[in-house]
Formats: C-alpha cells, structure tokens, sequence
C-alpha cells in the first residue's frame, strides 16, 4: 500500500508540474501565461496557479485509481468519471467558475490512470525513464478506456435537444474534439511532439524554448475546438495557416523569433482566439515527457 500511495504521489506530481509549466510559459500566442492574459478578460496567470494547486489531490486519485483496478480498461475509465466530476468541482471552487483546466480534467484523468494501470501490471516504478515503447503503450491502455464509451457519444446527436459545444462543432464540422484525441490515443502528441522532443535531447534549445515550439506545433495541426469555438472554422484555419508560416520563417530561440511570438498574440488577441485545446495537449506531452525524462 505504501508504494502504491508514493508512485500515485508521484504520477500526480508529475501531472500538476506539467500544467504550471504550460501556465507559465511565456509568450504563447493568445493563451494566458506569465507576461499576459492573452485573449481572455476572465482569468490570469493566478488563476491558472490556483487551479493546478486545486487539482493535486485529485491527480493523485486519477492515479491510484490505476494503480489499485483490477478490472478492464473500459471498467477502469467508468471508475474515474466520478473523479472527474469531482475534480470540476474543485476547479470551479478555486477559480470561482472560470473554465481553466477542463478539457485537461478529462485528459490527464485517462493518462494518469492508464500510468498507474500499467506501473501495476508491469511491476515497475519510476526509478527510471520510460522507454518510447512503454509510453506507447500507456497510450495504448488510454485508448482503450474509453473506446466502448466515447465511441457512443457521437451516436444519435441530432436527436439531441441541448448540445454541448463540441457536439455542436461535431454536427457542424465533423470536429471530434479532445474525445477524438482520446479515441485515437493523442496521436498529435504520440506523432509530433513527443518525437521532436526525443530528437532535441542533449540540444541547444533551452526547456522554454522547446515548449514553445512543441505548443506552435500542436497549434498548426490541432483541430483546436477552442479556436472554431470563438472564431469558427475560419478562425482555425487562420491559427493554423499562421503558426505554420511562422515556423518556416522564425524559431523561439532568437531574439526576432521572440519579437514575432508578441505580435502573433496581438494578431490573436485581435480576434479573440485562444488555442486551448493545445495548450492542453502540451500539458499532456510534458507529463509523458517526464516519464521519459525527456525534460531533464
């Protein structure tokens, strides 16, 4: 039990680490972080930093969760539903109903548990780096957590009276959102960040500098549902379209790249848009980023 308790303690560590890493790093195209609050006028870097203390307790449950399952993977995403409600909750009690880490509540919760399910089954701990392999795998049990349950939500949407944004954005668009991520195992995250991460260990780019990038490239290939959310299918096309430009012509590391980075929050800031949606999905990368200890 006690190793159970310290490798959950650990994992959910390790979880709230990677969402004040992604708070505060800094300038991210109309997202809040340490120098400004971006395209949003309901919250700041504080509310951010109180989320994350919020959500703690909770990412260790998500955790132990997995650690403790004897059951299926489908059987181990219905046992931590509840968690996520709960942990909503907490979030909307410390923000004071400002939505800063909701799409991160349902992520880090399939990933933490399916980490804790794994640790169980291969009898290993975190004394050393995950391999790719094993990270993959990880992946693997997420995705089949929620393949019997999700795979529904999309089911018999027209018939719905009251739809939530992302069902809308699904009739509308097509746009499966983070419940498509989940479905497909995050392969933004499995194909493109962490592969460019694994590629820069032992290069020049400072931690900030590597995030940085690692979140513009998440932007221009994302289906960000935030960005269609505020500036419809024409606002993420413009994100997109504008983050790859940019990083053809500029990097983070030198000063005119970071010159640019400030005026692209300007031109994000002007229209209202806000790429959530991968903000979060960086979060998670820097989670499994630690597991492989790709950040060290």
């Amino acid at each position: 039990m006690g190793k159970m308790n310290s490798l959950a303690q650990q994992l959910g560590m390790l979880a709230q680490q990677s969402l004040l890493y992604e708070a505060v790093l800094s300038p991210k195209p109309g997202l809040v972080d340490a120098t400004n609050v971006g395209a949003h006028h309901d919250m700041t870097i504080f509310t951010f930093l109180d989320s994350s203390t919020a959500l703690y307790p909770g990412l260790i449950a998500y955790a132990k969760q997995g650690l403790q399952h004897k059951g299926t993977p489908t059987e181990l995403f219905q046992s931590i539903r509840p968690l996520g409600i709960t942990l909503e909750k907490n979030m909307n009690q410390a923000t004071h109903h400002v939505n800063t880490h909701k799409g991160a509540i349902f992520s880090f919760g399939i990933l933490l548990a399916a980490s804790g399910f794994y640790l169980q089954e291969k009898k290993i701990d975190l004394t050393a780096p995950l391999s790719s392999e094993e990270t993959e795998a990880i992946f693997k049990i997420g995705q089949n957590m929620v393949k019997d349950t999700l795979a529904k939500d999309f089911i018999g949407l027209e018939q719905k009276e009251q739809l939530s944004n992302g069902e809308r954005l699904y009739l509308e668009f097509g746009l499966t959102g983070i419940r498509g991520e989940a479905l497909n195992g995050y392969p933004l995250i499995r194909t493109i960040a962490l592969p460019y991460l694994r590629k820069e260990i032992g290069g020049k780019l400072t931690l900030e500098n590597k995030l940085l990038t690692v979140l513009l490239l998440l932007i221009s290939k994302s289906e960000d549902s935030n960005l269609v959310n505020r500036g419809g299918i024409e606002g993420l096309a413009w994100a997109k379209s504008t983050i790859t430009d940019y990083l053809k012509k500029y990097s983070p590391e030198t000063t005119r790249g970071k010159e640019q980075l400030h005026i692209l929050n300007q031109a994000f800031v002007h229209r209202h848009l806000s790429p959530g949606g991968s903000a979060d999905l960086l979060a998670l990368t820097i989670f499994i980023a630690k597991l492989e200890h790709l950040l060290d």
